[in-house]
């Protein structure tokens, strides 16, 4: 896994991988052959690691976050976890429904 510290002294950009599509990103950054520099201790409470990557690689890097699919963010714009907002807003559609059924049957 190559990971190279000089990446922090020239110019690059910092993007947040969600923790569990960590391992995606890693492979996808190794078949690009694109060097980057992991965070040390990252922060896991937030559920994202945070990775530098030289600016001249910022198109490659794109262009493998969208192939895989992968939820990336910055310091400023987070990432989501849209899966599971998506269960949540289901089992709320259902709960909403199944009231609205058992108010109309009793009505």
């Amino acid at each position: 896994m190559p990971e190279h510290d000089f990446i922090k002294s020239q110019p690059h950009f910092k993007i947040e991988i969600s923790f569990r599509d960590m391992l995606i990103f890693e492979s996808a950054l190794a078949e690009g052959n694109i060097s980057f520099y992991r965070e040390e201790n990252p922060v896991l409470l937030s559920g994202n690691i945070t990775y530098f990557i030289a600016d001249a690689n910022r198109k490659a890097t794109d262009m493998a976050i969208k192939s895989n699919k992968l939820d990336a963010g910055t310091q400023t714009i987070r990432t989501s976890d849209y899966i599971g907002m998506k269960k949540m807003y289901q089992i709320y559609c259902i709960v909403a429904l199944t009231l609205i059924i058992l108010f109309a049957a009793c009505a």
